[in-house]
């Protein structure tokens, strides 16, 4: 008896092992009031984007339940009737959502979700930067529309370096409140923030984080969608402030190596090739190697080449001006990416070019290429003989 009874439970204990430990679950709770429709989940693959996953319609409290098995913690999208949607991040531990269906992503409020809310206030901060952009626009335009083209272009670039400032800094609070590389990873997937942000404050911090995205999450959707929704916006602040054909190049007050102004003004009366470029940034390796033919070639017909380093270290410039040896003007102010100089000139990207006539308007911007080359050729032609 006893040894039927020692079989009989060592049976039982074999059998318990062998056992598999069920998968994860993720539980959701969701009260969104002005909804009483069916909403829909659906879970982000990689390879698919959004895929659906699950339906769910009011219990008999008024609720949306979901308790799903999932293999880890993954990105969700809760889509609603009304075309509205908001991400989320779900693992094991229960998460209550409270919101508005009509207003879900300003309204939305999470319990033991830290992530899903870091990942909305990151949203609100690239959409609410593109609406204080607009509404910025609109007011300059209306107040500043009698006062010259000129101080229109430096008020709005004043106020939209003190909107950079507010945004930039709200950016880098919800980083700063990452605290595992899976929300950090979570947030950077939706809205562009990146863990390695410069104290610069100003739009380069926003230029940078779509751009770090861009190059590695490219695939992922809210990437492109942050992605295109900052280009819209850029497009809009560069269409006021820019340069354009016919105009002068304001001059940046900019120094040579020896700490020496060289103002555009002093090339009056000739033309001048303005080169923008970065010693760091191999994009621009292409531009430098064109200049140096430029120089050998137009030089001696009276073209001057102006080049405008885009650095924050000296010595970098310095042994950068000795590797290339071209016969030119050189100039920086050693601010880096965080150069007024970009805005003013309403640079987006390096490498830039301004040929610039003997008034020092702008005859073309950013030719490179052949097209540089037929327009220097046309701007000064051979002399006959």
């Amino acid at each position: 008896m006893l040894r039927s009874l020692f079989i009989f439970t060592l049976t039982l204990l074999i059998f318990a092992s062998c056992k598999k430990t069920p998968p994860p679950s993720f539980s959701l709770k969701m009260d969104l009031n002005g909804i009483s429709d069916t909403i829909n989940v659906l879970l982000y693959r990689y390879e698919q984007g959004y895929a659906p996953f699950d339906t769910a319609r009011k219990d008999a409290q008024g609720y949306f339940i979901f308790t799903k098995t999932i293999d880890s913690t993954n990105f969700f999208l809760l889509k609603l009737p009304n075309g509205q949607s908001l991400p989320m991040v779900l693992g094991p531990v229960p998460t209550y959502l409270h919101a508005e269906a009509n207003n879900l992503i300003n309204t939305a409020s999470f319990s033991n979700n830290l992530a899903s809310d870091q990942i909305r206030r990151s949203m609100l901060v690239a959409q609410d930067f593109s609406h204080a952009i607009k509404e910025l626009a609109t007011q300059l335009t209306d107040t500043l529309k009698p006062k010259p083209k000129a101080e229109f272009k430096d008020s709005l670039i004043r106020h939209i370096d003190t909107i950079r400032v507010e945004y930039a800094a709200r950016l880098e609070a919800i980083i700063s409140e990452a605290r595992t590389p899976g929300i950090l990873h979570a947030i950077l997937q939706r809205s562009g923030n990146q863990p390695i942000l410069t104290p610069a404050n100003n739009r380069q911090l926003f230029v940078e984080t779509d751009s770090f995205l861009f190059r590695h999450y490219a695939h992922l959707t809210p990437v492109k969608q942050f992605h295109y929704q900052l280009d819209s916006t850029f497009n809009n602040i560069d269409s006021l402030t820019s340069v354009h054909r016919g105009e002068q190049l304001p001059d940046a007050g900019l120094k040579n190596i020896w700490d020496e102004h060289i103002s555009l003004f002093r090339f009056r009366g000739r033309p001048l090739l303005v080169v923008v470029w970065s010693p760091n940034d191999s994009m621009c390796n292409q531009i430098v190697t064109q200049s140096r033919q430029i120089i050998k070639q137009f030089k001696p017909k009276g073209l001057e080449v102006y080049m405008v380093a885009v650095d924050t270290v000296k010595t970098n410039w310095t042994q950068s001006i000795d590797q290339h040896r071209l016969a030119c003007w050189h100039v920086s102010d050693l601010q880096g990416h965080a150069s007024p100089i970009l805005h003013k000139w309403g640079i987006r990207s390096l490498p830039a070019t301004f040929l610039l006539n003997v008034k020092g308007e702008i005859e073309e911007k950013n030719l490179e290429g052949n097209h540089l080359m037929n327009k220097l050729t046309q701007l000064l032609p051979d002399k006959e003989k």
